[in-house]
């Protein structure tokens, strides 16, 4: 079972086992903290005999908390009630590795576009407590569930991909004026993706072989990531996750020593992006990129 309306939740442990809540359902969500922008994270230093502080010289924001107070609702005469505590309790446990929390808001509330517009969060559950209440009688029991976020984007539940095909031609390539870089002899046509949330996104892609020092510009923001000295055979591939900093060939072998020293780690900014797909070699390829909208 998956989300279908507006108001549900749908949390995926790490063992894949979920559970639905919220509208009709019978794990009533009734209060939510932790979907708004978390405390940002900075360095600033106090000015001595002064008021006021040394800014940092950059702001960034820790993971987010999101707190939600669930009522489970059953007959406690025939044990549903029981059995439907049970079953959220042996989903919502700890556990080394995150799940998915993955949740639906209607039009108006600043988190959604459309009505099917679903949303998540890589989500540790790391408490459910439940209280005994005289409501347990009428076949209602509160528990709250505290899901920590290391990552505290909210990103799109569905991946977008783009297609960025490589177009030979002789001799290097300068981009336009925001910066000027030599790439070798092949580039492709700059292409457009749109992140359509409102905080930048981190990117993952995917270079196939055969290709030769392989690079992406970002000619929005004037920024590259290139790699130098790295042949990709036909039928292997080079992954880059920006948010992970990580360059792996093959899906096991690190390569970031190959990461020249002017590369950039960059974002998509929320909104159009131009991007073009360089590499020394002359090979005509398709390039995977792949992003998610993103908010905070």
């Amino acid at each position: 079972m998956a989300i279908s309306q507006d108001f549900q939740f749908f949390y995926t442990n790490a063992e894949g086992k979920s559970i639905l809540m919220g509208a009709g359902t019978n794990y009533d969500v009734v209060d939510i903290r932790g979907l708004g922008m978390p405390s940002v994270r900075a360095n600033d230093v106090p000015r001595l005999d002064t008021h006021g502080a040394l800014t940092s010289r950059k702001e960034l924001l820790p993971g987010r908390t999101v707190n939600l107070q669930v009522v489970v609702q059953g007959d406690p005469g025939d044990g549903t009630l029981d059995e439907r505590v049970t079953g959220i309790s042996k989903v919502c446990q700890v556990h080394d590795s995150p799940g998915t929390l993955t949740f639906r808001f209607p039009v108006g509330y600043g988190i959604a576009s459309t009505t099917d517009d679903d949303r998540f969060l890589t989500a540790y559950c790391r408490r459910i407590t439940k209280m005994i209440t005289a409501s347990q009688s009428s076949g209602r029991i509160p528990c709250y569930i505290q899901f920590e976020c290391p990552n505290p984007v909210i990103r799109c539940a569905t991946q977008s991909t783009s297609l960025i095909e490589l177009t030979s031609f002789g001799g290097g390539t300068t981009f336009n004026e925001t910066f000027s870089l030599g790439f070798g002899t092949a580039s492709s046509l700059s292409s457009l993706v749109d992140n359509e949330g409102n905080f930048p996104a981190y990117p993952n892609l995917r270079f196939p072989g055969p290709l030769v020092d392989p690079g992406v510009a970002n000619n929005t923001k004037g920024q590259w990531i290139q790699l130098a000295g790295v042949t990709i055979d036909s039928g292997d591939y080079v992954d880059i996750n920006f948010y992970e900093r990580s360059i792996l060939q093959s899906g096991t072998t690190s390569i970031y020593n190959k990461l020249t020293n002017d590369s950039t780690w960059w974002t998509l900014d929320p909104g159009l992006n131009s991007l073009t797909f360089t590499a020394s070699s002359a090979s005509a390829v398709e390039m995977t990129f792949n992003w998610y909208h993103s908010w905070i």
